[in-house]
């Protein structure tokens, strides 16, 4: 299967469960679920191929060439240009450079603004279709969020995130090792609210009418027992190297994937594998995994 996302699958309003979304042979992408206690047996291999591209609804086509991409990319030519969702994803709110179908469906939706906290205590602005803002949140791994503004069309909703996430307090991205150290850390809610309310309250941001509330939303991972930092897991992108995974699941925090083998742990960020294939291997074993301390 090769993989071209890592995404939370909402079951219900409530219910939202990890895995990749891969490509196996058909049209549509299939979902594979990382479910807490499971045992994984992974082989991965390159080289990296294109993932395809995106439709106006945010639907996936399969590149029809299956192209060899760089080790840094995602996709080729073709299905780049094809794309409907990059310009909607690089968009600052000045200026809508999408397909008019993209652009249609951004002047009908309602957008959410929010801002989520990690246990570092940094705080993140973003952007996302008010019907999945949880989804997002998930995504990302954030562990606290919640929303500060609403709009009526996308342009708008990235004018106010553009504005916000340049203020001090704040960012627009956070960098994966940062997720990863703040597995082991504690941020109690009380903390996080009084952190979010103090920047929205400086920089005179007024939540919605309904009043600001943080959800969190480190029940959703599954981390709690993780008390040691996880050793990290370094995937090498050259394309002969064929490379192994095994494990037994527990949890996922965004794209982040811990397992654990004997009473050790080890942390994945599941995005380093886009664009290479994973094949099940059920011989794949504790020795094989023993193997991957040479790319630490």
């Amino acid at each position: 299967m090769l993989v071209i996302d890592v995404i939370w699958q909402a079951m219900d309003k409530n219910q939202f469960v990890p895995g990749i979304a891969s490509w196996q042979g058909r049209d549509t992408p299939d979902f594979v679920p990382l479910v807490t206690s499971s045992h994984l047996s992974w082989t991965i291999e390159g080289p990296r191929r294109c993932i395809g591209s995106r439709d106006a609804s945010g639907h996936s086509i399969q590149c029809p060439e299956q192209s060899i991409v760089p080790a840094n990319g995602l996709r080729c030519g073709p299905c780049t240009a094809m794309d409907q969702l990059d310009p909607c994803i690089r968009c600052k709110g000045a200026d809508c450079k999408a397909s008019e179908s993209r652009r249609n469906r951004c002047q009908n939706s309602q957008y959410a603004v929010y801002i989520a906290v990690f246990k570092d205590q940094t705080l993140k602005v973003g952007v996302s279709t008010l019907g999945r803002a949880k989804t997002r949140w998930l995504e990302q791994g954030a562990d606290f969020a919640g929303i500060i503004s609403t709009a009526n069309n996308g342009l708008e909703a990235r004018r106010i995130e553009e504005s916000l996430g340049h203020l001090a307090g704040a960012t627009k991205q956070v960098s994966g090792q940062r997720k990863v150290s703040g597995i082991t850390q504690h941020l109690d809610s009380s903390t996080a609210f009084n952190l979010a309310q103090s920047f929205l309250k400086s920089n005179n941001v007024t939540p919605p009418d309904s009043g600001f509330t943080l959800e969190d939303l480190s029940p959703y991972y599954g981390l709690s027992g993780i008390d040691a930092m996880p050793g990290s897991w370094r995937f090498s992108p050259e394309s002969r190297i064929t490379q192994h995974l095994v494990g037994d699941v527990r949890g996922v925090k965004g794209s982040l994937l811990v397992t654990s083998t004997g009473s050790s742990f080890t942390v994945t960020n599941l995005k380093q594998l886009i664009g290479y294939t994973i094949t099940l291997n059920p011989d794949a074993t504790m020795i094989a995994q023993a193997g991957l301390l040479d790319f630490l």
